[in-house]
């Protein structure tokens, strides 16, 4: 009985084994197929930056992206006077509603520093590595 018992244990032991190995097996290559499925999605999907803009500043004040990526800018007005975002260079222009949120599209295809903000005085700076 005893012999029978430890068998039925040892049989136990090496089917907890196996699976323990089939399964860390499964999820790296499950790892694997996550890993490039996520390349690829950042390669088909813009970089997204959330913005608010005010009479007089902008937060986050500095956007950094890197060159040749698409970008969407989300972009929430809070302000007492009409306005306009603009990019400087980017041909980037679009009007501002207070109260509501823009999503403005672009490919940051130039590198460099471009002045950001109001169409009356730049707030910020996007910055294009």
């Amino acid at each position: 009985m005893v012999i029978k018992m430890k068998i039925i244990k040892l049989g136990i032991g090496v089917i907890c084994v196996i699976f323990i190995f089939l399964f860390s097996y499964l999820g790296t290559a499950h790892t694997a197929d996550t890993i490039q499925s996520h390349t690829e999605s950042l390669e088909n999907n813009p970089i997204t930056h959330n913005i608010r803009i005010f009479d007089d500043f902008i937060e986050p004040d500095t956007i950094v992206v890197e060159r040749d990526v698409s970008v969407e800018l989300f972009i929430t007005y809070s302000g007492s006077e009409a306005n306009k975002f603009v990019i400087e260079d980017y041909d980037v222009e679009e009007r501002l509603f207070d109260g509501k949120t823009i999503s403005l599209k672009f490919k940051a295809n130039k590198q460099g520093n471009f002045e950001i903000g109001s169409f009356r005085r730049p707030l910020g700076m996007l910055v294009v590595k």
